[in-house]
């Protein structure tokens, strides 16, 4: 059951804690987990459908549909990565340095 500060916490960053807690230690980098009732998450246009750690350093964070299916470019948040990249098929397409 939700906690009380739980129900403040907006249901992305909820999300986040819950596969910080048990994800990470079956994550590679560049490893996809796809999410469970994806249309809650996010905005309705353009949802969270997955949690994707960083193919460079292995941050996870959350992807919307267009990251994972129309190739949008993502930046890793990471404190020391900030890759930019893009999923092409199977394959990871980085952004050249400009």
């Amino acid at each position: 059951m939700a906690t009380h500060p739980q129900l403040e916490k907006p249901l992305e960053e909820q999300i986040l804690e819950e596969l910080e807690d048990f994800v990470p230690q079956s994550m590679d980098p560049g490893m996809v987990f796809m999410l469970e009732d994806q249309t809650k998450l996010g905005d309705a246009m353009n949802p969270y459908v997955a949690a994707l750690s960083c193919p460079r350093c292995g941050l996870i964070g959350l992807i919307t549909r267009r990251q994972l299916y129309a190739k949008e470019h993502m930046i890793c948040a990471g404190a020391e990565c900030s890759a930019e990249y893009r999923i092409d098929g199977e394959i990871f397409v980085y952004r050249q340095p400009q």
